[in-house]
C-alpha cells in the first residue's frame, strides 16, 4: 500500500494523484505516465544482455519517467534500474486504480473518441498520397483504406482482454445466458494477434494461425494448412491477416465511410479492469499524431 507523502503541494504532474483526481484531467498525464512505465518495463524484461548504449537509453528513459530527471539513474546498474522502476509501479497502484474507477466511464468515451480520431487521421494521409489518389478504381481505394484501417483499430487492442461472460461457455457448471459464440472466436483471434510476438520463431503454431486466418479473410480450403508455406518473411502476414480480422469487428463501413462501433467495444472491453491502462496510452499516442497533422495542415494553408 503506496503511502500518502507530504510533498508540500508539489506533487508532480505525471504522478497520479492518491484519491484519483477530482477529474480525468487531474489524472490524466500520471495515467499516461504508469502506461509507459509498463511499457519500458516489459521491454526491458525482454532484452538480454544491454549495450552500454541500449542501457543508457534505458536508464535516460526511466529517470524521465520515476523522477522527471533524465540523468536520475546514468551510473545506476541495471538490477539496480529494474528494482526501482519496479518499486515506483507498485507504489504508484493505488492511485491509478482509484483514478480508473472513478473515472473509467471518461477513459472508455476518451478512448472511442480516439479511435474516431485515428480512423480520419488514416483517412487524411491517403488523401496526401499521390499514388493512393492516382487509383482509378475507388472500390479497390475503399478496399486499401478499410484494410489499413481495420490493421490500425486493432493494433491498438494489443493486450485487451474481452469480458468472460462473452467467452467462457458454462460458469459454475451451469449454461452462460451471455456466453456467444461469435464473440468467442474473436477473443480467440485477439489473443492469437496480441501473443504472435511471442511465437515468433515457432514455425507450426505460425503455420496454423496463417491457414485458420487465411480461411477467415480469404476463403481458402482447410487443406491450406498443408500446403502454405510459411517461413520467418511471412510472420508480419499473418500479423496483418489476425489484424484485420480483429479490426474489422470493432469498424462499421458504410459505402466509403468508417466508424467505430463504440457499443460493441464499450459492451467487451469495459468490464476489465486491465483494459484502461492501455487504453490512456492510445488516448495518449493518438492525440500527438492528431497535433502533428493538425500543425502540418495548418503549414501548408496557413489561416
Amino acid at each position: 500500500m503506496a503511502k500518502d507523502v507530504d510533498m508540500g503541494g508539489l506533487q508532480p504532474e505525471f504522478v497520479v494523484p492518491l484519491d484519483g483526481g477530482r477529474t480525468l484531467d487531474d489524472a490524466f498525464d500520471g495515467l499516461v505516465n504508469f502506461w509507459s512505465l509498463t511499457e519500458t518495463a516489459k521491454d526491458f524484461g525482454r532484452k538480454k544482455n544491454l549495450s552500454t548504449d541500449e542501457l543508457s537509453q534505458f536508464a535516460y528513459s526511466v529517470g524521465s519517467l520515476t523522477t522527471g530527471n533524465p540523468s536520475e539513474y546514468l551510473n545506476a546498474t541495471p538490477q539496480a534500474i529494474s528494482h526501482e522502476l519496479r518499486s515506483v509501479l507498485k507504489n504508484r497502484e493505488d492511485g491509478v486504480f482509484k483514478a480508473i474507477e472513478k473515472h473509467k466511464i471518461d477513459i472508455l468515451s476518451r478512448f472511442t473518441s480516439s479511435l474516431e480520431d485515428r480512423i480520419e487521421i488514416i483517412k487524411k494521409n491517403y488523401e496526401d498520397n499521390k499514388k493512393f489518389q492516382d487509383i482509378k478504381d475507388e472500390k479497390h481505394k475503399e478496399f486499401i483504406l478499410g484494410l489499413q484501417i481495420y490493421s490500425s483499430i486493432a493494433s491498438l487492442f494489443k493486450g485487451f482482454g474481452i469480458a468472460p461472460k462473452y467467452t467462457e461457455s458454462y460458469i459454475n457448471d451451469e449454461k452462460n445466458s451471455q456466453y456467444d459464440e461469435d464473440y468467442d472466436k474473436l477473443n480467440e483471434y485477439l489473443m492469437k494477434f496480441t501473443g504472435m510476438l511471442d511465437a515468433h520463431g515457432d514455425k507450426e503454431a505460425m503455420r496454423e494461425w496463417y491457414a485458420e486466418g487465411a480461411k477467415e479473410m480469404f476463403g481458402v480450403s482447410d487443406n491450406f494448412v498443408n500446403i502454405s508455406n510459411v517461413d520467418d518473411n511471412k510472420f508480419n502476414s499473418i500479423l496483418q491477416i489476425y489484424a484485420r480480422i480483429v479490426g474489422k469487428q470493432f469498424v462499421k463501413k458504410n459505402g466509403n465511410s468508417f466508424t467505430v462501433d463504440k457499443e460493441k467495444i464499450r459492451k467487451l472491453f469495459g468490464d476489465y479492469i486491465g483494459n484502461y491502462i492501455p487504453m490512456v496510452g492510445s488516448i495518449g499516442r493518438i492525440q500527438e499524431e492528431k497535433t502533428k497533422v493538425e500543425t502540418k495542415a495548418h503549414k501548408i494553408h496557413p489561416k
